[in-house]
């Protein structure tokens, strides 16, 4: 019945029949698609336009079956667009791919299905938005198929950056209200700050803003919490001395880390260096 319609002079293209068909999970619609787009390559950019923005959607759905149908029917997960049902069909800052979905959703299956590579995507920045997916192993095969993790212009990583101003918003929720985010609320992202050093990441802060909002996000935490980030920066080589070193100069860090005993000096060279008040202090 489909094929008797398109072969009729159906029209493809006004409130979008593919589309329709797709996200009402019509099998039987995906052989009249490729066959009308091989008969009509000079119709056949809105088609395919429906059929990436079905794909979109089954990513955003977590759809297995139906992401592998869209990708045997030949829709490209890296193009960019609106997904179906989408209320900003007309705004492109809204606009993702089907990668990005999911990406988004951490569904390891459906991302390695479509292939990401340095020669379709930009695995930088993948990896930079990969640390607030619903999933931590995209993360991790991210850096596995050769993400750069430092792909700043200074040679430091855009993703270490996001990690680490990350934590005041993964401990947030009203019932915290002005208390302190405890170590166990961000054990999520100092897991991530692991990975990423382990793999050869960089904080190299770009400017003194970007210093602040590191500062001000370990404000927010639990004084352990900045002991933990220093020591795994450290122990790894993952910022220079000097970094760490002005990371730590202020008096309200150094007054954020005295109620652990810890006290920081300067010496004449402005070399700051941990003091412990006390035996088995951190």
């Amino acid at each position: 019945m489909i094929r008797l319609f398109l072969d009729n002079g159906a029209d493809v293209i006004t409130n979008a029949p593919f589309a329709v068909a797709f996200a009402e999970k019509i099998g039987t619609a995906l052989r009249p698609f490729v066959d009308f787009k091989q008969a009509h390559p000079e119709l056949a950019d809105q088609p395919q336009q429906q059929a990436d923005q079905a794909l979109r959607y089954f990513a955003a759905q977590e759809n297995l079956k139906w992401v592998c149908l869209m990708l045997w029917a030949g829709v490209n997960p890296h193009t960019r667009g609106p997904s179906l049902f989408d209320t900003h069909q007309e705004d492109p800052d809204w606009h993702t791919t089907a990668v990005d979905e999911a990406r988004y959703k951490g569904n390891l299956e459906i991302f390695k299905k479509f292939k990401p590579g340095p020669q379709t995507d930009n695995l930088g920045e993948l990896l930079s938005s990969a640390l607030y997916s619903r999933g931590d192993d995209v993360l991790g095969y991210l850096l596995k198929i050769g993400a750069n993790p430092n792909n700043k212009e200074n040679g430091g990583s855009a993703a270490l950056d996001q990690c680490l101003t990350h934590f005041r918003f993964e401990g947030f929720g009203p019932s915290r209200q002005k208390a302190q985010i405890p170590k166990y609320a961000v054990r999520r992202t100092l897991e991530t700050l692991r990975a990423l050093v382990t793999h050869g990441a960089c904080w190299k802060p770009h400017d003194q803003y970007h210093m602040n909002c590191v500062r001000k996000s370990l404000y927010q935490c639990e004084p352990v919490v900045t002991v933990e980030v220093v020591k795994i920066l450290a122990q790894n080589q993952a910022a220079s001395q000097e970094t760490l070193e002005e990371l730590l100069a202020p008096p309200r860090m150094r007054q954020h880390l005295s109620s652990l005993g810890i006290n920081l000096y300067t010496s004449s060279d402005r070399k700051y260096k941990p003091r412990t008040a006390h035996a088995g202090s951190p």
